[in-house]
């Protein structure tokens, strides 16, 4: 009887493991119905440098995803390094084993993308496809993402001016993407800074670089130019600019300015090639597109004739002393809206705490210029709060479809006056002007008022 059980038990052992044999078959590990699959090997060299070699950025820390583009999301894969991929299920080569379809593979550098960052970001990806008993071989090419920029200065500028600020941004293009060093920051033995500058994103062509300084004599100078490529396209991350900020003579002008030599130097790490770009006073020039080698003919001398333009006083910067009595009897913005005014902001950033208090008491009267500016389109509380400024007249706001507006900006020198010099920044008031058809530009004037 003993001997029948044990009979029995084997049978039936037997037939349980011939059963799981044959659910295994049929179902994956997971216990789901099996598909068939194929194999991706991964190929992930390192980004080319700038001197054109592949030994100094090593991808073993890149996070790698690999994402089905058909809908199978429970197919994507995920590996914190390339690394930890290529020593999946113990292959020390990189390959994965994944069901049948159409993926994207992507690697990139550790962590994420931000606008300015003290090392490069890379990036790339891959379309496969992945067939049954068959290995795919991607190779995923990783670019720079964010353009590297070096500052320059030389030791004239760095003994004349013992406080000092330089801000770069990308003008009218974007916002958030404002990168600032202070002489605070660069160290006693610095002379260059590197930094890494999303621009890409943004579709940046236009940068505008700011200085803000004061001399032994605490003689307060502001500098402001802009610089672009020559064909005018955006930036990329291919892109390295390297901007020499050369001051020629410790002693100012006459007329109190001093004489910066400025100039920037793009290479194309992709060719190492570098071409010195235009360093202007001014905003680039825009091209007719039906003529590109003829931008600016006597037959249409401002580039585009619908376009809306903002002419600053003094070329944006606006600087006198109180005690030498040469503040100027005016400072106009001129506003050209060809197509019509839809939208005219203006924010005011104060360049000492008194008159910040003050233009921030005025928001008690529906004038908010320092937290979302003050629209001024048919602002009926504008005009007369700049008539009281300027002691009388008739000032009033622009209206809807307005083509032109002159706007003021004198108007405040009588009340910033009585706040005394800025210290340590200027008064700036930014303008962001919109048309009927929604095109928009910003500009800004600065005034620094001396002791």
């Amino acid at each position: 009887m003993k001997q029948h059980i044990h009979l029995l038990a084997a049978g039936a052992l037997l037939t349980l493991f011939s059963a799981c044999e044959m659910k295994d078959e049929l179902l994956g590990k997971d216990g789901n119905i099996s598909t068939p699959t194929g194999e991706l090997e991964l190929s992930l060299p390192s980004p080319v440098t700038r001197a054109a070699t592949r030994a100094d950025v090593s991808t073993d820390n890149f996070q790698v995803d690999i994402a089905s583009t058909d809908g199978h999301a429970e197919n994507n894969r995920h590996y914190a390094t390339f690394a930890e991929m290529r020593l999946h299920d113990g292959d020390s080569f990189g390959t994965v084993r994944l069901p049948i379809g159409a993926y994207e593979v992507t690697a990139q550098s550790p962590g994420t993308v931000a606008s300015i960052m003290d090392t490069p970001y890379y990036r790339g990806s891959a379309a496969l496809t992945i067939e049954e008993g068959i290995t795919a071989q991607a190779n995923v090419e990783c670019t720079r993402l964010n353009t590297e920029v070096t500052l320059n200065f030389n030791e004239t500028f760095l003994n004349t001016f013992p406080t000092w600020e330089l801000t770069m941004d990308n003008g009218a293009n974007g916002e958030g993407l404002t990168y600032t060093l202070s002489e605070s920051q660069l160290g006693a033995q610095e002379t260059s800074r590197t930094f890494f500058w999303n621009l890409s994103e943004s579709q940046t062509s236009d940068i505008v670089l700011t200085i803000s300084a004061k001399n032994q004599d605490e003689q307060s100078i502001i500098h402001k130019q802009h610089f672009y490529k020559p064909d005018h396209s955006n930036f990329s991350g291919n892109d390295r600019l390297t901007v020499n900020l050369m001051l020629e003579d410790e002693k100012p002008n006459a007329d109190g300015t001093f004489d910066f030599d400025i100039t920037v130097d793009l290479t194309f790490e992709d060719k190492n090639e570098s071409v010195e770009i235009p360093v202007d006073d001014v905003t680039p020039p825009v091209t007719d597109p039906d003529d590109p080698e003829d931008p600016d003919t006597p037959e249409n001398p401002g580039g585009d004739e619908e376009a809306i333009s903002m002419q600053m006083p003094s070329n944006g910067h606006i600087s006198y002393s109180l005690s030498e009595g040469d503040q100027p009897e005016t400072a106009d913005v001129l506003i050209n809206v060809p197509k019509g005014l839809k939208s005219m902001n203006v924010k005011i950033t104060a360049g000492n705490e008194d008159f910040g208090k003050t233009i921030s008491d005025l928001s008690a009267s529906g004038l908010d210029f320092v937290t979302n500016g003050v629209e001024m389109v048919g602002n009926e509380i504008i005009g007369g709060v700049l008539s009281a400024f300027l002691g009388g007249g008739d000032v009033s706001a622009p209206a809807l479809g307005d083509t032109s507006y002159t706007f003021p900006v004198g108007a405040f020198f009588n009340l910033m006056n009585g706040f005394g010099a800025t210290t340590p920044e200027a008064h700036v008031f930014k303008i962001a002007v919109e048309d009927q058809e929604g095109n928009h530009i910003e500009d800004e004037l600065q005034v620094t008022i001396n002791q």
